[in-house]
């Protein structure tokens, strides 16, 4: 028995793959009992498994340029925020009125707070007065972990309306926390200075940097499941 050249694709249509290799039997050489030719290797047919296999090949592919788009983005953002906020302008330029606006506002704040319940706190300029006098800088801003979270939101695919949504309420949420940080900093320095070093130095920062992370985390999953909400949908 020989094999014709119809006899390839009637095997390729009745499993269901189409020859990688189109075998041409009619061009081969005498036949042995398998019906191919001496000269002739086996037609390579895709499987099933194969198909998935190139697949998941492909998405590897993509989800590791997609991390690298991420990575790259989210660190050259992160670094021209930094750039923007720690820049030595000129005192009577524009930024440095606004980042000066934005130390007065915590520290009013912060007195507002305090004075709830210790009389003769109130606040001048970017200092706190009360028994323990405490000046707001940049550092205490929170303004590094604002500029984390906005460069990962930012670098992150998603639509831009859910991207502000998030840069806004990620970056308040941290200006709420800063206060509560500031407060408690207060109350600190005020009872143990070595406490307020220790706070101040190093469990605040962690803290800082644990909800920013946080709050991206939270971010990108409430943004997939708005996406597959929209996709069972339409």
């Amino acid at each position: 028995m020989t094999a014709t050249c119809d006899d390839v694709w009637v095997v390729a249509l009745r499993y269901g793959h189409l020859p990688v290799t189109v075998c041409d039997p009619c061009r081969a050489g005498p036949r042995d009992r398998s019906g191919l030719a001496s000269n002739q290797t086996a037609c390579v047919l895709p499987s099933t498994a194969m198909r998935d296999s190139v697949e998941r090949s492909k998405t590897r592919r993509s989800g590791r340029y997609a991390s690298l788009r991420f990575l790259v983005v989210g660190v050259v953002l992160a670094g021209s925020l930094y750039t923007l906020i720690y820049y030595p302008y000129p005192p009577v330029s524009l930024p440095a009125e606004a980042l000066t606006r934005y130390l007065e506002f915590n520290a009013a704040a912060t007195a507002s707070i305090v004075s709830l319940v210790e009389d003769g706190v109130r606040a001048r300029g970017t200092v706190v007065w009360g028994r323990f006098p405490l000046r707001v800088v940049l550092d205490c801003a929170a303004l590094d972990a604002i500029a984390v979270f906005a460069a990962a939101v930012l670098a992150f695919p998603a639509p831009w309306r859910k991207t502000l949504t998030g840069v806004v309420l990620g970056a308040s949420l941290l200006v709420i926390l800063n206060l509560g940080r500031l407060v408690t900093l207060y109350f600190a320095g005020r009872a143990d200075r070595e406490l307020f070093d220790l706070l101040h130095e190093e469990v605040f920062q962690l803290v800082l940097v644990a909800a920013a992370v946080g709050a991206f985390a939270r971010w990108t999953v409430w943004v997939q499941r708005r996406e597959d909400r929209a996709c069972a949908t339409s």
